[in-house]
């Protein structure tokens, strides 16, 4: 039988997958038209197809936030990241677990939120770094603190995504981004510190992370002449800089 501790850790990460979900249903909803003609008459707001979708959205995010809320109540939160905080290299399956979880994290948070917003070169480098490290570096607390990096930062963008705030300031994200990874790579060097082969996969994997999208980025800017998604910070102080100063 499930304890109740146990519930509201659960609870936790249910609100936590329920908000995400709920965002994203907005962030739809949002780009659907809210009025408009049609054949020369006029549409009002009520008949808009966004108006069922704003309705759910709003609603699975009401309550998945009192479920959030309740959780933290309860102590489900605390539980949650004291788990993290007493994950170890012995727990094979809860590695394997919060592996797939950071990926899954990575992944959505790299198509839907960091490539529309953050720097491409940014955001490229972050998702390498992040994914590269955590199945390249062999060490369980490190894949715990990653994935909680992780979680913070895409609940950061979904929140300033669906806010609409910094939408219009050029290099919010980007700045956000620059701690995110900052961060990532001071907990690579605190957890392998005291061994020199991790350490040794802590290089190549910043290496990886930068080049990859160090060559491709060029590539497809200045040879093959594909605009990026989001040329920010990055790209514009360093490899447009270089560019035109080679040019």
């Amino acid at each position: 039988m499930i304890e109740k501790e146990q519930i509201r850790k659960y609870d936790f990460i249910s609100s936590i997958v329920l908000i995400i979900v709920s965002c994203i249903i907005l962030i739809g909803a949002f780009r659907m038209p809210m009025q408009g003609s049609f054949a020369g008459v006029q549409n009002q707001w009520y008949v808009s197809p966004a108006l069922m979708p704003l309705i759910i959205g709003f609603g699975l995010l009401l309550l998945s936030l009192v479920l959030l809320l309740n959780s933290f109540i309860s102590g489900g939160v605390s539980l949650f990241f004291q788990d993290l905080k007493k994950y170890d290299r012995s727990a094979g399956m809860n590695e394997k677990t919060l592996r797939v979880i950071m990926l899954v994290l990575m992944l959505f948070n790299y198509i839907y939120l960091m490539i529309p917003r953050v720097d491409f070169f940014l955001s490229t480098s972050l998702f390498l770094l992040c994914v590269v490290g955590v199945f390249y570096i062999e060490h369980g607390r490190l894949a715990a603190r990653i994935t909680s990096i992780e979680l913070i930062w895409t609940l950061v963008l979904l929140v300033l995504a669906v806010s609409g705030l910094f939408e219009r300031s050029r290099y919010v994200y980007d700045l956000l981004g620059m701690v995110v990874y900052a961060s990532v790579v001071w907990f690579f060097i605190r957890y392998t510190a005291d061994d020199p082969d991790q350490r040794r996969r802590v290089k190549t994997t910043i290496l990886v992370a930068l080049l990859t999208p160090g060559i491709i980025c060029p590539l497809f800017r200045y040879m093959l002449l594909v605009p990026l998604p989001v040329e920010g910070i990055i790209f514009d102080g360093i490899f447009n800089s270089i560019y035109y100063l080679v040019r």
